[in-house]
């Protein structure tokens, strides 16, 4: 119940980074800010195209460009958009010490 008053009050922000060490990641965004398109996590070609979920948008950081904005009312909506974008760059079966490539979660709020 709290979660609802406060998410049609002032809403939820959770901003992620994507970081990269031997690839650059690209994160294209739609323009309704509805989904987002992520191409070249480890060099390879395979293009992930993840729908948000109702009520959820992104947008590019304005202050940081490694950054992706995501903003909406519904908390748990919102924290699960993140972690589908979080488990499609997951590294499979490289060390995760070497290979820290990946879009992570940095603050919730």
């Amino acid at each position: 119940m709290n979660n609802m008053m406060v998410g049609i009050t002032k809403g939820f922000i959770y901003k992620m980074r994507t970081v990269n060490n031997h690839f650059p990641i690209n994160a294209g965004i739609a323009k309704d800010g509805k989904s987002i398109e992520i191409k070249n996590f480890l060099g390879g070609k395979a293009r992930f195209n993840i729908k948000l979920n109702e009520g959820c948008k992104v947008e590019n950081s304005k202050a940081l460009k490694d950054e992706l904005i995501f903003t909406g009312i519904d908390n748990q909506g919102l924290a699960q958009s993140c972690a589908q974008i979080s488990q499609c760059c997951s590294i499979g079966r490289k060390d995760d010490r070497k290979f820290l490539d990946g879009i992570y979660v940095q603050h919730k709020g």
